[in-house]
């Protein structure tokens, strides 16, 4: 799996989704998102488009960095971290039934 891009979700993180061939190019980010509650604290159940957008979670895959100036630069996250990422960052990716996220690794904020 390093550096070739290509991810084992099996051997990288304990979520239950098995393997797949993904292969992630340059800075590419595969995130697991937290779920998103769907009742207040008060035991009101919200519609789901009225449900707060799942910002944090975990790396299940990164690629092997962004091409810059003939080098290659290096990811600052990586595999089991957890991070920070805006509601609007990412496009849904389905692996065996489990909604993921794909997005650039400059669209995470933090790293918690």
């Amino acid at each position: 799996m390093a550096g070739d891009g290509f991810l084992d979700l099996e051997a990288d993180v304990d979520s239950g989704v098995v393997g797949c061939g993904v292969r992630l190019l340059e800075d590419m980010v595969l995130l697991l998102a937290d779920g998103v509650e769907g009742e207040t604290e008060a035991g009101v159940v919200l519609p789901e488009g009225s449900r707060a957008v799942p910002c944090r979670g975990v790396v299940v895959g990164v690629g092997p960095g962004r091409v810059c100036g003939g080098g290659v630069v290096s990811m600052g996250v990586g595999v089991g971290d957890r991070v920070i990422f805006p509601g609007y960052g990412g496009v849904g990716y389905e692996v065996d039934g489990v909604e993921h996220l794909l997005m650039r690794e400059c669209l995470i904020l933090a790293v918690e």
